[in-house]
């Protein structure tokens, strides 16, 4: 599918995939689009767990991760010699070259705000954190309706409110904000 379509539609890894580094990074080390399984990944926060994966599945598909904190993730959560192989699957034969392909396909990130039980003060702000870096970087909010959904907007308006009154540009991404490769409009 990504092979097909990856270079007219954003094809978000969900389910399986989601936040998960063990995942992630085999699914998109590929070098060739058809070895990757998509060029999109939704992020939830709690999904694996921990912030400290949450982050690292953030950095690593928006190509800002840094080779050795990922290693040492991977190596004390017994994940890395299992990512390895499955990376020789696809032609890749170090967790460096696999994150280096990651990062020169510019895929893009969903971050999720379904994935806490009631309301986050704090998930709102996740894309905030990685914003100024990249326009690569979407919230996935869901319709404005209900308690749980409206208090999970609240915090981001905020934070747009206070940007703004420190000359902050805020701007909504658009277009710019699709995965590298991905031609708009899809036509074809």
């Amino acid at each position: 599918m990504n092979e097909k379509y990856g270079d007219r539609v954003q094809i978000v890894l969900d389910d399986l995939v989601v936040t998960q580094l063990r995942f992630i990074i085999p699914y998109l080390c590929g070098k060739n689009q058809a070895d990757r399984a998509g060029n999109s990944v939704l992020i939830k926060l709690n999904q694996a767990g921990t912030f400290t994966e949450t982050r690292l599945a953030v950095e690593v598909v928006l190509g800002l991760a840094n080779t050795d904190v990922v290693e040492e993730f991977l190596t004390a959560r017994g994940d890395l010699e299992w990512i390895l192989e499955e990376c020789k699957k696809v032609g890749v034969n170090s967790l460096q070259e696999a994150l280096k392909n990651i990062k020169s396909f510019g895929f893009s990130v969903f971050l999720s705000h379904r994935s806490t039980e009631g309301s986050s003060e704090f998930l709102p702000y996740m894309p905030l954190l990685y914003g100024a870096l990249t326009r690569r970087i979407w919230f996935k909010a869901g319709a404005p309706n209900g308690e749980r959904n409206l208090q999970n907007y609240n915090p981001l308006i905020r934070a747009e409110e206070h940007m703004r009154e420190r000359g902050i540009k805020t701007a909504v991404a658009g277009f710019g904000g699709l995965p590298a490769g991905v031609k708009v409009p899809a036509a074809g």
